[in-house]
């Protein structure tokens, strides 16, 4: 082969290793800030109606929750740590069965639980020059 050929193929590589890099650092952060927005809108909203004491809305409101949740979850076990998103998993599961049982008290707690994991999640998903090295 002749040095132009190595030169094209060092360029190559080096544009597909940039490509795979990139990816890495943008399409994680991109699924996360989306769900996390989706999720803490969603647990907001659910406050209010628990408020009003509309449990029926309440109910569909966090099955659109943990659905958008379940929808995305096996894709960031790739990307994050497993036991973070275990446990909103498990709040999220909590949140419907005092739903179901009507315990407002307790709920509001636990909705707000959910806001601060989902905020936790998206803000150490963070790729700055610190993190980098």
């Amino acid at each position: 082969m002749s040095p132009s050929a190595f030169t094209r193929i060092n360029l190559a590589a080096c544009l597909a290793a940039l490509a795979l890099l990139l990816f890495l650092f943008i399409y994680p952060r991109m699924v996360l800030t989306e769900l996390s927005d989706r999720i803490c809108a969603g647990a907001n909203e659910l406050i209010g109606m628990i408020e009003a004491g509309d449990w029926a809305e309440a109910n569909a409101g966090i099955n659109a929750v943990n659905d958008a949740f379940q929808e995305k979850k096996e894709r960031l076990k790739l990307f994050l740590d497993h036991e973070d998103l275990d446990e909103l998993d498990a709040t999220l599961m909590g949140c419907r069965r005092l739903i179901e049982v009507q315990e407002d008290k307790q709920i509001l707690f636990e909705l707000e639980r959910v806001i601060n994991i989902a905020t936790y999640l998206k803000e150490i998903e963070v790729f700055t020059v610190y993190n980098l090295f």
